[in-house]
């Protein structure tokens, strides 16, 4: 059985959350709810849960304050959401879990097995909070958040080199020679990086701009990084390069 409880300033998501787990995740128990950051404290106090059911925006802080305040996070945290872009993006961006509202019931059962089959967070989580809890608040981004064996790794996009992906896995190839494999599909880090001047050369590469160095038409056109790697470019994708490198000469 996976204790539980949820923290959500809305009557209504703290009803209907609580109806589509006995619904569909029967194994959860909801110990008790609250309605904001202050009682969401009380709550986790009085109950210390396996799992948080957390909103981000509530009228007295974000769940990024509650869980920040902490002197530890010894559960898992799922936080649910409506859309808010940048509240979104503060997560995905730092790797951790949510469902938006209104849930849909198949990915609340992802993500019960989820919480059931990894171990809690590591003490690191709480230094990505703090980030994720930033980028909230100045609506940029600045660092993403990489899982590796040891926990979370936050990295600075300005270190990214570029993103390789190796079947269901992406590698970062960073400043200094470094590198970094990640269990997540080059497709993802692609939605998350292409709006922060990361461009999609290839299927199977995705590049910083700010690390690209010059356009080569050597093998039918490669990108020339500042690692001296050349990137090739794919013919699907080759116009909307040229487009990108076009203007970024003007």
């Amino acid at each position: 059985m996976i204790r539980s409880v949820i923290i959500d300033d809305e009557a209504n998501g703290i009803k209907t959350l609580t109806n589509q787990l006995a619904t569909h995740c029967p194994d959860v128990e909801i110990l008790g709810t609250a309605d904001g950051v202050e009682n969401g404290k009380y709550i986790l106090e009085k109950y210390r849960p396996d799992l948080v059911f957390l909103d981000i925006r509530m009228q007295d802080g974000t769940g990024f304050d509650l869980l920040t305040s902490l002197p530890a996070i010894p559960f898992h945290v799922v936080f649910t959401t409506a859309y808010d872009e940048y509240a979104i993006k503060a997560i995905r961006f730092h790797a951790l879990d949510y469902l938006l509202k209104p849930i849909n019931p198949d990915e609340l059962i992802e993500a019960m097995k989820r919480a059931a089959e990894t171990p809690v967070p590591s003490d690191n989580l709480k230094n990505n909070l703090q980030v994720a809890k930033q980028l909230l608040r100045e609506e940029r981004v600045e660092k993403i958040a990489l899982p590796n064996h040891n926990g979370i790794e936050l990295v600075s996009l300005k270190d990214i080199i570029r993103c390789q992906a190796d079947n269901y896995y992406t590698i970062f190839y960073l400043i200094h020679a470094r590198k970094i494999m990640v269990s997540r599909t080059l497709k993802e880090f692609d939605e998350l990086l292409s709006p922060e001047n990361f461009l999609r050369v290839h299927q199977s590469h995705l590049i910083n701009l700010a690390h690209a160095n010059r356009y080569s038409r050597e093998d039918g056109g490669t990108i020339v990084m500042s690692d001296d790697c050349c990137v090739p470019i794919s013919r699907r994708k080759k116009e909307i390069v040229m487009e990108v490198l076009e203007r970024m000469t003007r």
